[in-house]
C-alpha cells in the first residue's frame, strides 16, 4: 500500500514552525532524505546520515549537478540550443 502522507515543503509556515516535531520523525522515519521543492534542497533528516554526508563533500555536492547540467547542455546540438530545426 503506497504511502498517503503528503508533506507540506512551507518550512516557515504556522503550523510547521509551532510543531515541527511530528513532521521531523515522519520524516526520519519514512523518508530520511527528502527534496523540498519549494526550497530547492535536500532534507537529510538522520543526524549519522548529515554526518557522514558533511564529512564526504566530494561525494556529495550541489556542484556535481551543476557540473552534469553543463554538461548536458554542451552535448545539446547547436540547433536546439538556438530554437531552429
Amino acid at each position: 500500500m503506497a504511502d498517503k502522507w503528503l508533506f507540506n515543503d512551507e518550512l516557515l509556515s504556522a503550523e510547521f514552525v509551532n510543531d515541527p516535531y511530528p513532521t521531523f520523525s515522519h520524516l526520519r522515519e519514512n523518508y530520511p532524505v527528502h527534496w523540498n521543492a519549494t526550497a530547492s534542497l535536500w532534507m537529510v533528516t538522520r543526524y549519522d546520515d548529515f554526518v557522514t554526508i558533511t564529512k564526504n563533500d566530494e561525494g556529495f555536492s550541489s556542484a556535481v549537478a551543476k557540473m552534469v547540467n553543463l554538461q548536458r547542455a554542451l552535448a545539446q546540438p547547436l540547433h536546439q540550443k538556438i530554437g531552429m530545426r
